[in-house]
């Protein structure tokens, strides 16, 4: 029974750590479209809601989802224009010449804003696609290869050779709606193929009308170019230089809606605890925006001895106001003379000192006066005295 339990856990988690196999992709055809131009280039631009088909000498026709015109305008490139893409992170479209130099272009004033070449081998680029992981991957039909670069189209990030499985004369390629895996396009009778971003197939190749892929429609005499529309899961394929275009709805294992998070025709919405790439067109995690717990430092104040500002006990001076009744000198020690015979000729009558009773004398009024002055300062500093302590006190 223990050897049974065991069996089944290992099976289930087998089931669930296994990759599941890729899907079928296929398309069943719905329409065709005169466009009156050759379709060497052509795009899907997400936020106008438009396909571009572009020729060789860099004219570009704009057409509804319909097939109905909506207008045209001239690229910023050089040399035989073969390829196209819309960037909806950037709102720039991608061109590619045969001479691989990647041009891009503002989407609406279609103003130059970038170019380089692509290297690593690339020969007749006849192909390119934004690819959901941000990479560019180019079709080289001189090399049989694809060449997948960065974003900046200056950095190899690996070939993808197709000789392998059976498939040659790459002339266009394009994401899958809803998926990371892209179709390749032969203009050289190998039809189609759907492979995944590090090159292994998928399905294919077969023939475009008539094979696993792309299903029914008037046969293709050159298919060159291919376009998939993620609002609806479609994907137009575009004849060299018949001037006309093949409408493929999605049948099986295609997502329509499926355009990534920054393109607005396609009102995608990231899930909860997603939001959108600001470098490729995918919901990323959120990140954790949580402030960091910072170690603060103690910022305590130390526990300073505070002086002491008591003001030492003075001893004041005894500034007591002497008495004067005993300070004063005896007034009646003296016998008073006898005026009416002490009195010597042409004295003052009523003259006697201010220490003779008899005379009615008294102080004068200054003395007085500066008597009281002199009680009153001894009053004002003895209040003072008692004072002195709080404001000592408050001047240190």
């Amino acid at each position: 029974m223990r050897i049974f339990r065991l069996g089944l856990m290992a099976g289930l988690l087998a089931a669930i750590c296994l990759p599941a196999p890729a899907r079928a992709q296929t398309f069943t055809f719905v329409a065709k479209y005169t466009v009156g131009g050759a379709g060497e280039a052509t795009y899907y631009d997400s936020d106008q809601n438009l396909m571009g088909i572009c020729a060789p000498a860099g004219t570009c026709l704009m057409f509804h989802l319909d097939g109905t015109a909506a207008g045209n305008y001239t690229t910023p490139t050089s040399g035989f224009l073969d390829a196209a893409d819309y960037d909806p992170v950037q709102h720039h479209v991608i061109f590619v010449t045969q001479d691989c130099v990647v041009t891009e272009a503002d989407s609406v004033t279609h103003a130059k804003v970038s170019s380089a070449t692509v290297g690593f081998g690339a020969s007749i680029c006849a192909g390119v696609a934004l690819g959901r992981d941000n990479n560019l991957y180019v079709a080289s039909y001189g090399g049989g290869q694809v060449i997948v670069v960065d974003r900046t189209a200056t950095n190899l990030v690996r070939k993808i050779d197709l000789s392998p499985l059976g498939f040659g004369g790459i002339d266009g390629i394009t994401n899958v709606p809803g998926s990371d895996n892209i179709i390749v396009l032969s203009s050289g009778g190998s039809g189609a193929m759907t492979i995944t971003p590090m090159g292994v197939k998928v399905s294919g190749p077969s023939a475009v009308g008539t094979g696993a892929i792309f299903m029914g429609g008037p046969p293709a005499a050159v298919p060159d170019d291919l376009s998939a529309i993620c609002k609806t899961g479609h994907v137009w394929i575009c004849e060299a230089y018949a001037g006309v275009c093949y409408d493929y709805a999605p049948a099986t294992g295609v997502t329509a809606g499926s355009c990534g998070c920054h393109e607005t025709s396609g009102a995608f919405l990231c899930p909860s605890g997603m939001m959108c790439s600001d470098t490729s067109n995918t919901c990323v995690p959120i990140p954790d925006m949580a402030m960091p717990d910072f170690l603060l430092p103690d910022l305590a104040l130390p526990d300073l001895a505070v002086p002491d500002l008591a003001l030492p006990d003075l001893a004041l001076p005894d500034e007591s106001v002497p008495d004067l009744t005993t300070a004063a000198p005896d007034q009646t020690s003296a016998p008073a003379p006898d005026l009416a015979t002490a009195s010597p000729s042409g004295a003052t009558p009523g003259g006697c000192g201010c220490h003779v009773g008899n005379a009615a004398a008294r102080p004068p009024l200054s003395l007085a006066i500066a008597l009281l002055g002199a009680l009153a300062f001894l009053v004002c500093a003895r209040r003072r005295s008692r004072r002195a302590p709080r404001d000592g006190a408050r001047l240190t």
